[in-house]
């Protein structure tokens, strides 16, 4: 899958892909890792429920 994505974001001449997530999730952290993706700045997420 993640192949596929990449090789989907060269055909749209994109620079580079942003993964998100969630601050507890080392295993995930760990994969993109192995797949070359580098951890950057924090980013603060937030959300409003309105239902």
């Amino acid at each position: 899958m993640m192949d596929r994505m990449e090789e989907l974001a060269r055909s749209k001449n994109c620079s580079y892909l942003i993964l998100v997530s969630g601050a507890g999730r080392a295993e995930a952290h760990r994969l993109y890792e192995s797949l070359g993706y580098n951890e950057k700045e924090s980013v603060v997420g937030f959300r409003k429920y309105v239902d």
